[in-house]
């Protein structure tokens, strides 16, 4: 399935200074449902014994499809250069697309997502440990995913840091992150993913 197309993101940002060093923003984004142009390719073999191939059937169509909009909306409020706590509300209405074969798949997502960074000390001139950024989050969401009549959940939880470099405004950031995938009833299997990366 090949879709193209053009959408826009808008959003808005406030940001205030609550006292001295305290800081509050407050922000949020909306891309529009759309239709966009598609083409879909649907290709069958035939498998023998000995491991070649045939081709059986191969047919292909262009239609449009229907991808729905997504709103975010966050806040943020902390110290500065010091501490942050953020939140974050995303929904998405998946049920109104139609993506091909994937009626009664499809739910809509809801996302929540917290997060906080501290700083022990960003100007250290003694210790990089006092300078990194130390990070911990997590989100619970309902996914877009619709099997056997019950929408998957997923929870995680993720941790990172970020090290700043040497003679440089740059910073490396590493993080690690756990998110469990499942539903609520019994035929749907549990997934554990581990995510590591830089």
């Amino acid at each position: 399935l090949q879709i193209n197309g053009l959408n826009f993101n808008y959003g808005l940002q406030y940001s205030a200074t609550i006292k001295k060093d305290y800081f509050l923003n407050l922000g949020a984004s909306l891309n529009s449902g759309k239709e966009y142009k598609s083409r879909y390719e649907e290709i069958s073999f035939s498998y023998n014994y000995y491991g070649t191939t045939d081709t059986i059937s191969w047919s292909a169509d262009s239609s449009k499809v229907f991808l729905p909009g997504t709103i975010r909306m966050g806040l943020s409020f902390g110290k500065k250069n010091k501490l942050t706590a953020a939140f974050d509300y995303i929904i998405t209405k998946w049920s109104e697309s139609t993506l091909r074969d994937s009626e009664g798949y499809l739910g809509d997502t809801r996302s929540m997502l917290f997060g906080v960074e501290y700083i022990p000390e960003k100007y250290s001139n003694y210790s990089s440990l006092k300078r990194m950024e130390y990070r911990v989050g997590a989100h619970i969401e309902d996914n877009y995913l619709v099997l056997n009549g019950e929408q998957v959940k997923e929870f995680g939880l993720s941790i990172g840091v970020g090290i700043p470099l040497r003679r440089s405004l740059s910073k490396a950031n590493l993080f690690m992150d756990y998110t469990r995938r499942s539903g609520q009833g019994s035929l749907l299997q549990k997934e554990n993913y581990f995510t590591m990366g830089a």
